[in-house]
């Protein structure tokens, strides 16, 4: 990308720099990730207040957007504010996702536990437990727990007998169980 265009005081050629980048022009977006990925980075980093890991996640969720609903724009000042609206919106989907994640924690404890008289563990235990199981499990988990469906929309949704279903589930709950009992030992 010609540096030219991206020159911040010239209204035209910002308009063409941003033109090229809603038109999807390779070397324009390269351009942009070099100028606004750090930027929005850093951005991200001082509005962030949960898991410093999500934030690279969190920094991909904005430019994925800009990239999205990329607009022609006269002004720099202009991107960086729209950019800064993307950024904060990606910081709060992250955030109900987290509180998601937690509450759906928190309602497998007190089911599991009602179920297989397990006291309720930390969260961490339970994330441990959880990450131990193989992505289809976790999707089962989830849909059960987390969605509240029910074993028959489960089965329809994933094309399996119910029968399947509360046997696939048992044997989850199962490693769950297993490995959280080892980890409160």
């Amino acid at each position: 990308m010609d540096k030219k265009l991206i020159n911040k005081k010239n209204s035209s050629d910002f308009r063409k720099y941003t033109t090229a980048l809603s038109h999807g022009h390779d070397e324009a977006w390269r351009e942009f990730f070099k100028l606004y990925h750090h930027r929005i980075r850093a951005y991200i980093i001082k509005s962030w207040h949960g898991e410093s890991h999500l934030i690279d996640d969190i920094v991909q969720d904005t430019l994925l957007r800009a990239v999205k609903y990329m607009r022609i724009l006269s002004e720099e000042e202009i991107m960086w504010s729209w950019l800064t609206v993307l950024a904060k919106s990606a910081v709060a989907d992250q955030g109900r996702r987290r509180n998601s994640f937690l509450g759906f924690i928190t309602r497998f404890s007190k089911h599991y536990s009602d179920h297989e008289q397990l006291k309720i563990l930390p969260n961490n235990h339970l994330n441990n437990a959880l990450n131990m199981l193989r992505d289809n499990e976790k999707l089962l988990i989830k849909l059960k727990y987390n969605d509240r469906l029910s074993v028959r929309e489960i089965a329809t949704q994933l094309s399996v007998s119910e029968k399947a279903i509360e046997s696939r589930l048992t044997r989850c709950r199962k490693k769950l169980f297993n490995h959280m009992q080892k980890l409160k030992k």
